[in-house]
């Protein structure tokens, strides 16, 4: 990707569209990831931690959440930047092309 990239921005330096290259940096090595690959939840403890949100006295709140989250796939990001428009109840779609982004500014 980065091989395609970084020539098409560098014509754009060339040509005096954009200042810096944000793909003109030179690459110092490849990082190993060292951690442990994650193990997924069993169904079963999906269920268990669905009943346990959906009747605790705290967290009941979060229950569609969880379940949509659980059910979905979606991402928090992905499901926090959902409108009402991105959802097509007739064919049960979700349409899934945006997704809500933290940046320094928000508190």
């Amino acid at each position: 990707m980065r091989g395609v990239l970084r020539p098409a921005f560098q014509m754009a330096v060339d040509d005096d569209i954009l200042i810096k290259n944000p793909f003109g940096f030179q690459l110092l090595g490849i990082i190993i990831n060292t951690e442990h690959t994650r193990q997924a939840l069993t169904k079963e403890q999906m269920n268990k931690f669905l009943k346990f949100v959906r009747y605790d006295n705290v967290y009941y709140k979060y229950y569609d959440v969880f379940y949509i989250l659980f059910h979905t796939g979606l991402r928090i990001s992905e499901f926090c930047g959902l409108t009402i428009n991105d959802l097509d109840m007739n064919n049960r779609i979700i349409n899934i092309d945006h997704q809500l982004q933290r940046t320094s500014k928000m508190e």
